[in-house]
């Protein structure tokens, strides 16, 4: 994020695909891509709203679609 820049609100989606067909490996990868990666774009964009004293984080995560 550039310094000049304002944020303030960060939208995020986490999804784990279908869980029944899913093996430990894919699990693994699935996770490591949506919901590692929501921690790091919160992490981030939290440190730039935090010095601007402002900000919203909002994170969906589903799992109901493929139980």
């Amino acid at each position: 994020l550039r310094k000049s820049a304002t944020l303030s609100i960060s939208i995020q989606h986490d999804v784990i695909g279908p869980t029944l067909d899913m093996n430990v490996d894919d699990a693994r990868r699935a996770f490591e891509t949506n919901t590692l990666s929501v921690l790091r774009l919160s992490k981030a964009v939290a440190r730039h709203m935090a010095q601007k004293g402002r900000g919203t984080i909002v994170t969906v995560g589903s799992v109901a679609a493929y139980l």
